[in-house]
């Protein structure tokens, strides 16, 4: 009966991280359509609150956290994927720590991707993610403007390999 019981203390607890209140520095953006004062997280926001839950003891809670981790953490490795192998930046809901600016001309790599700090989940460093960012800005480029130049993009071992990372 104590098993099932923390369980469910334990997705509580997920469930209230996910929420974002309103008051917060981050909140506000996002209103419940059920008429709530809280919004849910989201992308990389989302990652950072269920990975300071996973540093747990309790084996239980840990092994219910990795489950809980991996469908929360695959999106951003998609999108990480994606992003240096391809060059590509496909984020229609905001989730991923590069934006795209379609403002900004499809030339203007500079002011065109820039990171979100906001969406960066806490396993990537900011160092690491202006290396990635970095990395999908010359894909890009070369894909865009030296059209001469073949890929063979999408690798199905790549692709494997890093949405299976746990």
């Amino acid at each position: 009966v104590q098993e099932p019981t923390r369980r469910l203390r334990t997705m509580a607890l997920l469930c209230d991280a996910a929420e974002r209140d309103v008051g917060s520095p981050a909140g506000g953006s996002v209103v419940s359509s059920l008429g709530g004062a809280a919004g849910l997280l989201k992308g990389g926001e989302l990652a950072t609150a269920m990975c300071a839950h996973a540093r747990h003891g309790d084996p239980v809670v840990l092994a219910l956290m990795r489950r809980v981790l991996r469908p929360v953490c695959a999106p951003i490795l998609i999108h990480i994927q994606r992003w240096i192998s391809d060059g590509e930046l496909e984020d229609p809901w905001g989730e991923f720590f590069i934006r795209n600016d379609a403002a900004w001309e499809d030339h203007n790599w500079e002011e065109k991707y820039k990171l979100r700090l906001e969406m960066l989940p806490s396993f990537v460093s900011e160092e690491l993610a202006n290396k990635i960012l970095q990395i999908g800005k010359s894909i890009n480029f070369m894909r865009k403007c030296c059209r001469e130049v073949r890929f063979e993009s999408r690798s199905p071992h790549l692709t494997r390999r890093i949405t299976s990372i746990e």
